[in-house]
């Protein structure tokens, strides 16, 4: 890597180009996040027969795997020396494993009895956990890399955020209407086969694009420090005790744990309200994805002025109570009778 200055990569401009293929890979995680959140319950509890205790388990078990593999990843990253720099290694590494662990998800084999599938489902969603965090952590450390100008990073990760709500929504509205149109419908499995594979496979090939067309920038971004410890067990657990002596921290942490215990329950039990409880059809879901780029450009409007009026923290508040209603006011205002019957036709505009 070059030893361009610190002045430099201060004002250097970014070009379109790689904003757009550095942005570009989230469209692939997010397809990726938004389908398993949306069907992995319902295709093993409900498709396949496996106890919903076992089903909880063996996410939970992921999501623990995933909690360890986070700052162990980051630490791992920051330090790593090589030709490709010390993101894009892990950029390409995550590809395959990422496509191949989805597809495998989708695709147990048959006749498996409740342990086989719990332990099927448990090995393959942590390799798909890991994978993601392979690429997510290099991928968020490489877009803080690409400048060190505020305003510029602030347009980076707006690229970001775009390619994630777009390849989020695509990935949503393609899944419910295939299971709308395809014979046998949700309780097919060979539909949710279907599925993995055409995900896994487009965002193995989105994610070896976005990084290798990005591997231009990789001589102008910043050199591991020589004066970075190496790693160690010792010298990660060292870091992390040291963000917990942040108390603002501690606070956006437990926020962090409310809130994704919260959206964690929506997004698992969203297919089953949807379908059996509201009794809506898979070609009426898939439009459920047209909400997001609506909801994400009325926040991109009224957010920076909600921020020049008050104080960025109570305007995050807000935002979160907001979604909290959203999502349980539905079921509510149904539970109290205050909403007409399920074949009524303004119950699928007012859940929109």
């Amino acid at each position: 890597m070059s030893d361009i200055s610190e002045a430099d990569r201060a004002n250097r401009h970014v070009s379109v180009r790689t904003k757009f293929f550095y942005g570009s890979g989230a469209a692939a995680e997010a397809a990726i996040g938004i389908v398993f959140n949306t069907f992995n319950f319902l295709f093993y509890n409900n498709v396949l027969g496996l106890s919903g205790t076992l089903t909880g388990l063996a996410v939970t078990i992921a999501v623990i795997f995933d909690a360890v593999s986070d700052p162990v990843m980051g630490s791992i990253s920051d330090r790593w020396r090589s030709k490709l720099g010390r993101r894009h290694p892990f950029l390409y590494l995550s590809a395959v494993p990422l496509g191949l662990c989805f597809f495998a998800v989708y695709s147990p084999p048959p006749g498996l009895e409740q342990f086989g599938l719990f332990i099927w489902f448990t090995v393959f969603t942590i390799g798909l956990r890991i994978s993601l965090t392979l690429y997510h952590v290099p991928h968020l450390a490489l877009g803080a890399e690409l400048s060190d100008d505020y305003k510029e990073r602030s347009v980076i990760y707006a690229y970001n955020s775009i390619f994630m709500m777009v390849g989020g929504s695509i990935a949503f509205f393609a899944a419910w209407t295939w299971f709308g149109s395809a014979e046998g419908g949700i309780s097919e499995p060979k539909n949710f086969l279907m599925v993995g594979l055409f995900i896994g496979v487009l965002a193995c090939i989105v994610v070896l694009l976005s990084a290798h067309l990005t591997r231009d920038q990789i001589p102008l971004l910043k050199r591991v420090s020589d004066d970075l410890p190496p790693f160690s067990l010792k010298q990660l657990a060292l870091d992390i005790w040291s963000c917990f002596q942040n108390r603002n921290y501690v606070w956006l942490l437990l926020g962090l744990l409310c809130f994704s215990a919260t959206s964690g329950v929506r997004e698992a039990m969203g297919a089953y309200v949807n379908l059996f409880f509201w009794e809506l059809e898979p070609n009426q879901l898939r439009y459920f994805a047209l909400a997001t780029p609506l909801a994400f450009t009325i926040a991109f409007i009224i957010t920076p002025k909600l921020n020049d009026r008050f104080d960025k923290t109570w305007t995050m508040v807000g935002g979160v109570a907001v979604l909290v209603l959203a999502a349980v006011t539905p079921v509510s205002l149904r539970l109290l009778g205050l909403l007409p019957e399920n074949n009524h036709a303004a119950i699928f505009p007012t859940l929109m």
